[in-house]
């Protein structure tokens, strides 16, 4: 038989109502729980609460890794270019005509300090260092001489020995030049004249100095100009600048 409320004694109303009271409290006390249980350490061992934490430090990893690496190329950059051939003064001359890589040059006369230099070393058998000494105060007034560029570089195949040549600044020239004190160092003329050249990129190497020679002496024999036997070396950058931004020239005396 079915009873309805409205046929149930007050006391079973009453003990209905509390009845429906405790199991509201009870539901809304187990929501809280949940929300609790989530916020609370455990809750921090579960596999998408630990990503976060590790998402943070990959980040900051890769940020310290990329300014760091930007912070050492700007000074690379900036070092590169405080010694970069820009700021030495330049063996003067007058372009006449160029096609690509090849120039046809006038040069007036030049004053060099020269070296022996052992051929294709390029300067690593000491002739360098012993110029570089030169301009640093190895001379009789003890006088410290501006680098300039280019570097010049003539050998002979068929001799074992070459020249290496540091340009004196025209101030030095106008003024006085001192005479070296060091063996082996001398104060040369380059007289004037005119000049086939090829300029190129890259290492300066026995490599790159026997293809442009080639390279050169094809073009000097297209124009149909006499030419000198011997060839000319010239390197404008310090060892660390990048192959790409380097200038090297073959020259070629002609006749």
């Amino acid at each position: 038989m079915q009873v309805g409320l409205g046929s149930m004694p007050s006391s079973h109303f009453h003990d209905a109502n509390l009845l429906c009271t405790f199991q509201t409290f009870a539901s809304k006390k187990s929501l809280a729980n949940k929300i609790t249980a989530n916020d609370s350490p455990l809750a921090s061992h579960s596999p998408v609460n630990k990503l976060n934490p590790r998402l943070g430090i990959m980040f900051g990893t890769k940020m310290t890794f990329w300014i760091t690496t930007m912070a050492i190329g700007a000074l690379l950059f900036v070092g590169w270019k405080l010694t970069a051939r820009g700021n030495y003064e330049t063996a003067a001359y007058q372009l006449l005509d160029s096609e690509g890589p090849f120039e046809l040059r006038d040069y007036p006369e030049i004053m060099l300090v020269t070296t022996d230099m052992a051929t294709a070393s390029n300067g690593n058998d000491g002739s360098f260092g012993r110029l570089f000494q030169y301009i640093s105060g190895s001379n009789e007034r003890g006088q410290k001489v501006k680098m300039t560029t280019p570097v010049f570089m003539e050998s002979d195949p068929t001799e074992p020995t070459g020249t290496m040549g540091f340009v004196i600044p025209q101030k030095v020239v106008e003024s006085s030049i001192p005479n070296p004190t060091g063996s082996r160092v001398e104060i040369e003329k380059r007289t004037a004249g005119r000049y086939a050249v090829m300029r190129f990129n890259g290492r300066l190497n026995e490599r790159s100095q026997t293809d442009s020679e080639a390279k050169l002496i094809e073009w000097i024999e297209l124009q149909g100009w006499e030419r000198e036997e011997k060839t000319e070396f010239a390197g404008y950058d310090p060892p660390w600048t990048p192959r790409i931004f380097r200038r090297n020239e073959t020259l070629i005396r002609l006749k």
